[in-house]
């Protein structure tokens, strides 16, 4: 398994409106996709961040769902609750519990 992770900085004040977009737009998007296995979300709303974890079943089907242009949109969307560019990393899942 793999997984995308990106870190968000969210405006202030806005916090509850990225969690909307996010149960509302991002996760029935990715659920569509190949290989989706799960999504979580943590936020720090002291310090208006979020980290938002996909899993995937395999590191194709989590590039796929970038070079498809899924992840674009989704970000696009997210654009005018972020307080500046999320940062993305992909990692593979070795200990699931």
């Amino acid at each position: 398994m793999h997984a995308r992770v990106v870190t968000n900085h969210i405006q202030a004040g806005k916090m509850d409106e990225w969690l909307a977009l996010i149960r509302e737009s991002i996760v029935p998007s990715l659920k569509e996709q190949n290989g989706f296995l799960g999504f979580v979300t943590l936020v720090d709303r002291q310090h208006d961040q979020s980290i938002g974890y996909s899993i995937w079943a395999d590191e194709t089907d989590l590039a796929a769902s970038e070079t498809s242009g899924s992840y674009q949109q989704q970000i696009a969307k997210l654009s005018a609750v972020l307080a500046g560019p999320p940062a993305r990393e992909v990692y593979e899942l070795t200990i699931v519990a």
